[in-house]
């Protein structure tokens, strides 16, 4: 049985959740916490009255952002077609990476590294690789393939190349929606 204790912070008496407890709120605990002072030309953004300051946003973001337009269009392409790996057809789907984006970066928006795999061959078999190599042969023949699995350089894109790829897949997109 937890007995109750006096607060390091304000100094009445609480029951601690667990005997590691010494604080009986979170605004007690900044009691302890010392005052960072932030020096005055430091690296936040200024602000300008009536005006929200400028986000800055990095390449990660826009990767995330691409990856989302480019799955999307994987899906809406394959759209008729069955899962690459096990050829069922089921009810949720992703756009499964034949190469892994994690080793192989440089093929993450290869259109043919990428088809539309059910989630269970994608997530739980993780990736089913040996059917879906299969199911790729099938679908875009053994020179593609071979060429997927040679070694290829990283690419760099730039954010503006990020952009572009952006606008690019998703009209895209708005045409393959509007058929």
């Amino acid at each position: 049985m937890v007995k109750m204790r006096l607060c390091a912070g304000c100094k009445k008496e609480f029951f601690p959740r667990t005997s590691l407890h010494k604080y009986c709120s979170p605004s007690c605990l900044g009691y302890k916490a010392p005052k960072v002072l932030i020096p005055p030309n430091s690296m936040e953004l200024k602000k300008v009255p009536g005006k929200r300051p400028a986000k800055v946003r990095d390449k990660k973001f826009y990767v995330k952002k691409l990856q989302v337009i480019f799955n999307r269009f994987i899906r809406l392409r394959d759209k008729a077609d069955p899962c690459i790996s096990c050829g069922k057809q089921r009810d949720d789907y992703h756009a499964g990476h034949y190469l892994s984006v994690g080793s192989h970066n440089e093929l993450r928006f290869c259109e043919d590294n990428v088809h539309k795999q059910c989630a269970y061959c994608n997530f739980f078999l993780s990736g089913n690789l040996l059917n879906y190599r299969k199911g790729l042969i099938n679908k875009i023949g053994l020179s593609k393939v071979d060429f997927l699995e040679s070694k290829h350089e990283q690419n760099k894109y730039s954010i503006d190349d990020l952009k572009r790829l952006m606008i690019h897949y998703t009209n895209l997109i708005k045409s393959m929606e509007a058929v």
